[in-house]
């Protein structure tokens, strides 16, 4: 008779659980506020990007949820690489000047939910 040890799972932290559907939930606002504005205001190049990052922030989201650190890695870069992207909104002359406050406010919980994440996943460890 041979008895194998089972690894027990790690229970996934609220708080990482939190961070993964705020940071799912901007991905999705990232999609939701581009479509309007590419190829008019937004480089179709430009728009396509923030749809990627926004693609790849929700699958690393997922699994960040699921409480697998690579999940969380990837939501956490991805979310910083799409600050990166929202910078034009404010140095651009032909920035909707209706999207500079929803902008700021989607750049300040991204950094919130970024620390999350890695809040979180320190608390898992």
């Amino acid at each position: 008779m041979t008895i194998t040890a089972t690894p027990t799972a790690r229970r996934v932290p609220t708080l990482l659980r939190v961070a993964a559907v705020l940071a799912a939930l901007l991905g999705i606002m990232d999609v939701i506020g581009a479509v309007p504005y590419m190829g008019t205001v937004m480089p179709v190049e430009v728009g396509i990007a923030v749809i990627a990052i926004a693609a790849v922030t929700v699958l690393g989201a997922v699994f960040a949820f699921l409480g697998r650190p690579w999940g969380v890695w990837v939501a956490a870069i991805s979310r910083f690489l799409s600050i990166g992207l929202m910078i034009p909104v404010f140095t651009e002359p032909g920035a909707p000047a209706e999207a500079v406050v929803p902008t700021a406010i989607q750049i300040v919980v991204t950094v919130v939910v970024i620390v999350l994440l890695l809040v979180g996943l320190r608390k898992r460890a």
